[in-house]
């Protein structure tokens, strides 16, 4: 699953060990999605991609592998860029990278991307009758010792191409989804707007199995796009 693990335990400013409240998304707008046949853009017929984030390109074309092992045969294959998201959570930055794997008779959007600077996730479920429900989760280097950490959901679209959700087959989609951060510390709440908007064409895949690895550390998938958009 692409949903980035919010480590719960970790150091207060000082240096001391501190444990986090476990942060909580609350989506409780109602929307659904839209099917615009018309739907088009230049990111689906685009041809991007990048290495796995511990993978860095030297300028003479050499890879490095930032953990010290050596860069094997996966992970010198760049990864197929599914998304392209901007979001303004922890800065602005792109998130390139989305799943699309089959949930109830309906589907699950992941979309991540920014490592190893900005560290953040947003799934967006749609059911069988289209309805929307959002969850975006991130994780921060620093917990506050007491904090609260509230992301509410305040506004959501979604777009796609066609609501046949066949394994095989590319979601081509656009999506904005709003929302706001709450940090509560000692009764007092400060609250940030952030919105996650863009273009996503993720392969459909089957119902993810427990030992699945995230979309951000698996090798470009061959699907070809549809006709019309190659």
């Amino acid at each position: 699953m692409l949903l980035l693990a919010l480590s719960l335990s970790g150091f207060s400013s000082a240096g001391e060990p501190v444990v986090a409240t476990k942060p909580a998304c609350v989506d409780q707008i109602i929307s659904v999605a839209v099917v615009d046949p018309t739907l088009d853009s230049d990111f689906f017929r685009a041809d991007d991609g990048s290495y796995p984030a511990h993978i860095v390109e030297h300028e003479d074309g050499h890879l490095e592998n930032t953990l010290g092992n050596t860069v094997s045969k996966e992970e010198a294959t760049k990864i197929e860029h599914t998304a392209k998201c901007l979001s303004s959570h922890q800065g602005e930055h792109l998130m390139s990278f989305c799943d699309a794997p089959q949930l109830d008779k309906g589907l699950m959007l992941e979309v991540a991307g920014g490592l190893p600077a900005y560290a953040s996730s947003l799934t967006v479920r749609i059911g069988n009758d289209k309805s929307l429900t959002c969850r975006f989760t991130a994780a921060y280097p620093v917990i506050v010792s007491g904090e609260t950490l509230t992301w509410t959901i305040t506004k959501k679209t979604l777009k796609m191409t066609s609501d046949r959700f066949t394994p095989g087959e590319r979601l081509l989609g656009w999506l904005s989804v709003e929302f706001d951060e709450t940090s509560t510390i000692d009764g007092k709440a400060i609250i940030k707007s952030h919105k996650i908007e863009g273009y996503v064409k993720p392969v459909i895949s089957k119902p993810h199995s427990p030992d699945s690895k995230p979309i951000s550390e698996q090798a470009a998938p061959e699907q070809p796009l549809p006709a019309r958009f190659r």
